[in-house]
């Protein structure tokens, strides 16, 4: 993968320390960055302020319509404490090419990319 290639991420459990981190990353480089998470809090809202869409609710409709076309250029990022049957995970794993199920891995990858530049 890359990193360089990458213009919208999506990240499924926005709201955790980990995650959080790598939003405003990608954020940093110029990337569109969205999240969901179930529940709002202080550390949601201040990624919000930053510029950073996020919605609450498990549904397809919430979110951004950039998402929704098949694109080789978006990066989905999600927790293993994601449920199974997430509606927002299913929708998007059928539409981007590089998923990442553990954002210790993606931090990982970030590394490297850093590395690399």
């Amino acid at each position: 993968m890359n990193l360089d290639a990458i213009k919208q991420v999506y990240l499924i459990g926005i709201g955790g320390i980990g995650m959080s981190g790598l939003a405003r990353y990608f954020k940093h480089l110029g990337c569109e960055v969205n999240g969901y998470d179930r529940t709002e809090t202080e550390l949601t809202k201040t990624l919000v302020k930053e510029g950073i869409s996020i919605t609450y609710l498990d549904d397809v409709n919430s979110i951004d319509s950039i998402f929704h076309q098949p694109a080789a250029a978006t990066l989905v990022i999600f927790t293993p404490a994601i449920p199974k049957d997430s509606k927002i995970k299913a929708f998007l794993n059928l539409r981007v090419m590089y998923c990442i199920k553990d954002h210790k891995y993606s931090v990982s990858l970030v590394k490297v990319g850093l590395q690399l530049r």
